[in-house]
């Protein structure tokens, strides 16, 4: 993927997450996220199908993996579940709010 893209991706995915923060995952929608960005609808499809995908996305970055070190158990951030990380998703968007 071209750095270009990338950066796209990235700012798909943070203007997403801030969307989803406040107003909750079922509260948004694609054309929500388009008009955050100020991309097309198109390219917008061109990353993500709908926002289940982008918010999935969103658990699997890095940044949410790196804190999955303080599940219980002391699970390696690579064995954490999905629902280990969607908690301490909850849990930062918690504090940041």
């Amino acid at each position: 993927m071209s750095d270009k893209a990338e950066k796209k991706k990235e700012l798909i995915l943070n203007t997403a997450r801030d969307l989803f923060s406040k107003n909750g995952f079922k509260s948004v929608t694609m054309k929500d996220i388009v008009e955050a960005c100020g991309i097309s609808r198109g390219g917008l499809y061109l990353y993500y199908s709908g926002t289940a995908e982008i918010f999935e996305e969103i658990l699997k970055r890095e940044e949410y993996t790196e804190d999955a070190a303080d599940v219980p158990d002391e699970k390696e951030p690579s064995d954490a579940s999905f629902s280990d990380i969607f908690g301490l998703f909850l849990e930062k968007q918690k504090r940041r709010y």
